[in-house]
């Protein structure tokens, strides 16, 4: 188990570093990040914490008491396990290390990549659509049929006056059902998860064997079992987007003057 507030006194000998290391257990690791992985689609629980970042912290934890001249011990057990766990998210994901991970890069590509596609998996894949919607609604509003937009429910008659936001609000599941369809790669799918660095360094070492975007991010979409969360989700946040947009707009509205109207 990682525990990063247990105390590590001083470590003097090469047996007491080894012990202390062989407690950081592979199959123990290997075993959350295998349950994590199949739980990972969690649309109204709080984010799982990001292994990754504690294995860090036990590392410089243990490197900042030990006393004794084999330093490279740490940086072995700590580089091989960084790779293992980059491996196993690649083998889920059907992925492939493209290129070597230097050393110094190891940490930053394992803390990303495990932060995107498990950690965080269910937060940034809806903000990603809800994103794209939003960031997209004059040309998705003008793909719909008039149909489809004079077709208003009671509720969003009442709650909403925008006919853009109304149309996508009313369409969404048909919306959606077009986003699922497209292709995106997996350096553009990223910067939609992320952002645009993020996605040059993890592209820089990891590609995709098969369209990560259609297998592992379209299919929560057209998935029956997933459908109705993503939908019900997706539409919400569209809300609070619109929202905070005629929030913004509504600040940033000039102010008028006692008698300038008159003037």
């Amino acid at each position: 188990m990682i525990n990063t507030n247990e105390a590590i006194v001083n470590i003097d000998t090469d047996s007491a570093l080894e012990s202390i290391l062989y407690n950081i257990s592979d199959d123990y690791i290997q075993a959350s990040i295998e349950e994590a992985l199949k739980y990972k689609f969690r649309p109204y629980a709080t984010r799982m914490p990001n292994i990754v970042y504690l294995l860090e912290n036990k590392f410089i934890s243990i490197k900042s008491v030990y006393t004794g001249s084999n330093q490279q011990i740490i940086d072995e057990k700590r580089e091989t396990l960084y790779t293992n766990i980059i491996n196993q998210i690649c083998n889920y994901y059907n992925l492939s290390i493209v290129n070597e991970i230097p050393t110094e890069h190891i940490y930053m590509v394992t803390y990303m990549l495990y932060q995107i596609l498990v950690s965080e998996f269910s937060e940034r894949m809806l903000a990603m659509f809800s994103n794209f919607v939003f960031n997209n609604r004059d040309s998705l509003y003008h793909s719909l049929s008039q149909a489809q937009i004079d077709d208003r429910s009671a509720y969003t008659k009442k709650v909403y006056t925008d006919p853009v936001q109304i149309a996508i609000y009313e369409n969404m599941t048909f919306i959606l059902d077009n986003v699922a369809s497209l292709d995106f790669s997996m350096e553009v799918l990223l910067a939609l998860l992320a952002d645009k660095n993020a996605s040059d360094i993890i592209c820089r070492y990891i590609g995709e064997n098969r369209s990560l975007y259609k297998y592992h991010y379209a299919s929560y979409i057209t998935n029956l079992a997933t459908r109705t969360d993503m939908i019900t989700n997706i539409k919400l946040q569209f809300v609070n987007l619109y929202q905070s947009r005629v929030a913004m707009l509504d600040q940033n509205e000039p102010i008028i003057n006692e008698g300038e109207g008159n003037k």
